[in-house]
């Protein structure tokens, strides 16, 4: 079964957010997720922060560690999700659902939030 309610393809679209998840024939999910982060020195620690998700990665070293952990940050949260049949559930609580014509919507983040959020994206399969 797939990871969303037996669908093949699941794309989700918002401002400056993308996620795609498709299963391939041998059961394989791929994930494809473009998102926005904000990042921040402060006090010695670099971090690195997507609303969309409400995840976080830090690093004491390098803002490019702090991207690194954020990455795994979110690898770990669809991969978890993923393995206890929970995805769905978690991004609608996160505020991903469908619109009033029924098409996959991320959540509204103020725009002046996202107007200084730099692009990431991430492939991975799970």
């Amino acid at each position: 079964m797939h990871v969303l309610s037996g669908i093949n393809t699941y794309i989700m679209n918002g401002d400056k957010a993308i996620l795609t998840i498709k299963q391939d024939d041998s059961g394989v999910t791929n994930i494809k997720v473009t998102f926005p982060t904000f990042t921040k020195h402060k006090d010695g620690y670099y971090f690195v922060q997507c609303p969309y998700f409400k995840t976080v990665g830090y690093s004491t070293k390098s803002l490019e560690d702090a991207h690194k952990d954020h990455e795994e940050d979110i690898k770990l949260f669809f991969l978890s999700h993923i393995k206890k049949g929970s995805l769905a559930v978690a991004l609608y609580t996160l505020g991903w659902g469908r619109d009033a014509n029924e098409e996959y919507k991320a959540p509204n983040i103020p725009f002046y939030l996202l107007s200084r959020a730099e692009s990431q994206s991430l492939s991975f399969a799970a």
